[in-house]
């Protein structure tokens, strides 16, 4: 192994959990999480990461009895980071500049994508 050193990304300053949003097919819902990270050595450089909720059926593998697993599935929600929204680097002096920036291009990425319909807002805005 190399001398690398490790160097931090970032610090989350403030983690948001969003109401669930109904689909616009009326049946499903989407839940997300919203990050704030302040990027080290700036101070007033603040990233956004926007988590997907999502309910998976797992299965340990082990241990084992007679070929099969022991254990039963269980369905879980995870946190998957949605790559679907493009969100950059949002310089500014406040935690929730960057919050509301993640808030508006969610919005356009649910309407892009045909999940909700186009309406005003649909979620508020921090001050």
């Amino acid at each position: 192994m190399s001398n690398q050193q490790i160097k931090i990304l970032g610090e989350v300053v403030r983690v948001i959990d969003l109401e669930p949003i109904r689909a616009s097919n009326g049946a499903d819902t989407i839940q997300f999480r919203i990050e704030i990270l302040r990027i080290p050595g700036r101070r007033k450089v603040f990233k956004a990461r926007v988590w997907r909720k999502e309910f998976y059926r797992i299965q340990p593998t082990f241990p084992q009895r007679n070929g099969k697993p022991k254990h039963s599935p269980s369905d879980e929600c995870l946190c998957v980071e949605d790559d679907t929204i493009i969100l950059k680097s949002v310089r500014g002096n406040s935690i929730n500049k960057a919050f509301n920036f993640a808030v508006v291009e969610l919005e356009r990425s649910l309407v892009r994508y045909g999940l909700v319909q186009a309406r005003k807002r649909i979620l508020k805005s921090v001050k």
